[in-house]
């Protein structure tokens, strides 16, 4: 209910898939985490062993000075990068990634100690050395390795969907060409039985015909085979119906 209710737990803008996957996600705003990281860790590192008079030259403590601000400024940009995903993400979508939520955990346990003993002691002060738990960061090297891959999944997919784009207009030409085939078959079907039907019926009046001719060459009261053989006898004489009229 209070997911639902609450306007500022909800994120920014409609458009944050968008953003986090340009802005938040991308190989190179990783990169540069990582290497403010290690710079962080080195400036850490040196002021640690400056204060615990490990490290000594000429200036030295005005070094460690100069680093231990250096630091903390990258500190505070870590802490309102977290904040910058808190707004963009919404609050329950960033409490749900547990990873983010380790790693805003660790900014939060790195800036604090910073700032409590910068505070209480000034720039210079061994309890700075807690800070260095920024370290554990570095696992955003595998968020650049993720960036990478996830670009050539990416480029993979686009031409997998490409290659079933083309498959199925490929099937839709294939299926369209089969029809077209299967409708000219059967065109030449029904063209190939009314030829035959047209054979059958020119057979069918030549016999007629045939029989026609027999029937005028025959004379009245002969049988057929009367008629018949007296046609074989004289095939010049005309019938009698024509001799009659001569």
């Amino acid at each position: 209910m209070l997911r639902g209710s609450s306007n500022w737990l909800r994120p920014c803008c409609g458009r944050r898939v968008a953003l986090w996957q340009v802005c938040l996600l991308s190989a190179g705003f990783n990169c540069i985490l990582v290497a403010s990281v290690l710079l962080v860790v080195l400036f850490l590192v040196l002021e640690l062993l400056i204060d615990t008079k490990l490290l000594q030259f000429a200036n030295a403590f005005q070094f460690a000075s100069i680093i231990h601000w250096i630091s903390l400024i990258i500190l505070s940009l870590f802490f309102s990068e977290t904040v910058f995903r808190i707004v963009v993400l919404g609050i329950w979508d960033y409490i749900e990634n547990k990873v983010e939520v380790f790693d805003g955990a660790v900014i939060v346990l790195s800036l604090a100690p910073m700032v409590a003993s910068t505070v209480a002691n000034g720039p210079s002060s061994p309890w700075d050395a807690i800070s260095l738990i920024i370290t554990l960061r570095i696992w955003r090297v595998k968020r650049i390795i993720d960036a990478y891959v996830l670009q050539v999944k990416v480029e993979m997919e686009l031409e997998v969907q490409q290659c079933e784009k083309t498959r199925a207009l490929r099937e839709e030409q294939l299926e369209r060409l089969t029809q077209i085939c299967q409708e000219q078959a059967q065109e030449v079907d029904l063209a190939a039985g009314r030829d035959a039907a047209l054979q059958a019926h020119h057979a069918c009046w030549g016999g007629k015909k045939s029989c026609f001719q027999g029937l005028e060459g025959r004379g009245p009261g002969e049988s057929d085979d009367e008629g018949g053989q007296r046609n074989l006898a004289d095939p010049l004489r005309p019938p009698s119906g024509m001799r009659a009229g001569m």
